[in-house]
């Protein structure tokens, strides 16, 4: 289902459009980067009795994102004119 979601969703297009100056781009793209977040920490309870050292890596990778970082790493290019 994560697959299908993510090319559904088409997260690389939604940061064209954010780039690009799309407004709801941005509220869309935070959205399912949020979405992806939230698969990947339920991904790493559903392991944790099989893979549990894969597991809790991937918890706790999951649980110190901080969204806000994300847009000082990535800030949006000067537009072309």
């Amino acid at each position: 289902e994560g697959n299908r979601f993510i090319f559904n969703a088409r997260p690389w297009e939604l940061a064209k459009q954010e780039r690009d100056g799309n407004e709801s781009a941005t509220s869309e793209l935070d959205a399912v980067l949020g979405a992806l977040a939230e698969s990947c920490r339920t991904l790493g309870h559903e392991l944790s009795p099989f893979l549990p050292a894969a597991a809790l890596r991937i918890t706790d990778a999951v649980d110190r994102l901080d969204t806000t970082i994300a847009r000082r790493l990535f800030p949006k290019p000067p537009r072309k004119r």
